[in-house]
């Protein structure tokens, strides 16, 4: 899926044409843990996406600070979201994620940032999906930590 770029401050949303957002038919959250290192020096991290199959279409945060551990006690009332007056959002060098629900829809937009620290983020990749369809994939994938 191949789209125009938004640039955009997280303080503007609400003037985004939201009916632009292309609706995503699937939706499946993935953390998987990983390490590296030896000894003392190990680290371990949690890489979490949301892949939307059938585009394929991949978001990655790329530091996500909360292990699968940590994720097994969760209910989907925990998963990242935010309002379109406060969105959650991350950010790390060169990275930004805004996800915030708007009445039974969940917006999702990611991008590489913006090449100057007054210009807002850019994002690349933006969609939406259902409440429904959010709140199951999060299931899906708390259900799978209990497991492992």
């Amino acid at each position: 899926m191949r789209q125009q770029p938004l640039s955009v401050w997280d303080e503007d949303l609400r003037d985004l044409d939201l009916d632009a957002f292309p609706r995503a038919p699937d939706l499946v959250v993935e953390a998987t843990a990983m390490e590296a290192g030896e000894g003392a020096e190990r680290e371990s991290w949690t890489v979490l996406r949301y892949v939307v199959p059938s585009w394929g279409v991949d978001v990655v945060f790329p530091w996500w600070d909360k292990s699968r551990a940590q994720m097994r006690d969760w209910t989907v009332a925990d998963a990242p979201r935010g309002s379109i007056e406060s969105p959650h959002a991350e950010r790390d060098e060169g990275w930004s994620l805004i996800i915030w629900q708007a009445g039974d829809d969940v917006f999702i937009m990611e991008g590489d940032g913006s090449e100057d620290h007054d210009d807002p983020p850019i994002y690349q990749r933006w969609f939406v999906v259902s409440q429904d369809l959010y709140r199951s994939a999060w299931q899906t994938a708390i259900e799978g930590f209990r497991r492992s």
